[in-house]
């Protein structure tokens, strides 16, 4: 994209996030890239392997921040809204995410 700059990188889970001005609207558009292969091939490991019922912890998905963030601003899913769990626990069981779920039990 034209004069688009990268505002940071994340080392720890590859979030590139990119800043752009828009001249004929006047509008600062930001945007997040993250390649979600690895996170995906994570996932599917972690689904084939036995985990352990008796722990206070059951993981159910990895979902990278880029995803989140999408969720967040386009569809009104704030992750980080313990009210938009019903919404979560919906985008986590529908087929397009279904790569980022680490388990198949129920949600």
């Amino acid at each position: 994209m034209a004069d688009e700059k990268i505002l940071d990188i994340d080392p720890l889970t590859g979030l590139i996030r990119f800043h752009r001005y828009d001249e004929e609207t006047g509008k600062e558009i930001f945007r997040t890239y993250q390649d979600t292969a690895p996170i995906m091939e994570r996932c599917k490991a972690l689904k084939n392997e036995e985990f352990n019922k008796k722990s206070e912890i059951w993981p159910i998905a990895d979902v990278p921040l880029n995803i989140l963030y999408m969720w967040r601003d386009q569809l009104g899913v704030d992750f980080e809204n313990p009210d938009h769990e019903k919404g979560l626990r919906a985008l986590l069981a529908h087929g397009d995410y279904a790569n980022f779920r680490t388990s198949e039990f129920n949600l």
